[in-house]
């Protein structure tokens, strides 16, 4: 029984210490990090791409200039056509 105990807390110390080293290697990336502008941009880069990789949709809406593009557009019917407008601030109603 004795030599059960002996075993089983030297394997938490070769759990712990395994953690430490992981741990010091952690806080060394990060440090190196926080030391090089270069590093942060590339980390920033990396997580964006990751981001978009993961989120980006293609665009399923048409944006026009004006109007008149649209009146140029053969496939999009009327219905499917629309063109939000805003009125003159002068204009707006309150109710």
């Amino acid at each position: 029984m004795d030599m059960q105990l002996r075993r089983l807390a030297g394997l938490e110390q070769k759990k712990l210490q395994e953690e430490r080293r992981e741990l010091q290697q952690r806080i060394k990336y990060l440090q190196g990090l926080l030391a090089s502008e270069a590093k942060r941009l590339d980390v920033v880069v990396e997580e964006t791409r990751a981001i978009k990789a993961e989120f980006a949709t293609p665009r399923r809406t048409v944006i026009l200039a004006d109007e008149r593009q649209a009146a140029g557009m053969a496939t999009t019917t009327e219905a499917e056509l629309a063109i939000p407008t805003v009125p003159p601030f002068d204009k707006l109603r309150t109710p």
